[in-house]
């Protein structure tokens, strides 16, 4: 199996993040969540406020937008690792690309585990400023750190 490069992975989360979000942004605006709501404070009438007025806002914001977008990015985890689970390791902007995540070790499809492990490496791979995911474009195996952490890799499909 031939593993796949930084730039074919990246496209295929540049398409995974408009097909996914489709759904969810619907989702939740039939539940009258608005998801691209911003605030009507500009930056400079922040800059003017007392102390009191900026932690009001701001708790403001936090009731207001912080739930909806903690429920965003639980609904993109719930469906990104379902797709791996039931789609033999690819999600919709992979198979587009004829690319599916498998088992390091033994090529076959991932576990419910490594799904879950591999999502939280996103965020591994996040905190050290991109560093996890670039690995792909300088390791000779083509593997990120959310796939050493998880055991998996990412590969062309047959």
């Amino acid at each position: 199996m031939r593993a796949a490069g930084f730039w074919i992975r990246f496209l295929a989360f540049l398409i995974d993040s408009v097909v996914l979000m489709i759904p969810i942004v619907i989702l939740f605006s039939l539940f009258g969540v608005d998801v691209f709501s911003s605030s009507s404070y500009s930056i400079d009438s922040l800059s003017h406020m007392e102390t009191a007025e900026l932690i009001a806002y701001y708790q403001e914001q936090s009731h207001s937008s912080g739930g909806s977008s903690i429920f965003i990015q639980l609904a993109l985890a719930a469906l990104t690792i379902l797709f791996w689970i039931k789609f033999s390791g690819a999600t919709p902007g992979k198979k587009i690309l004829s690319l599916k995540i498998v088992d390091a070790t033994t090529h076959k499809d991932i576990t419910s585990k490594q799904a879950v492990v591999r999502y939280v490496g996103y965020f591994a791979s996040m905190f050290t400023l991109m560093v996890g995911f670039l690995m792909v474009a300088f390791r000779s195996d083509k593997r990120a750190l959310h796939d050493l952490l998880a055991n998996t890799e990412v590969v062309y499909s047959p």
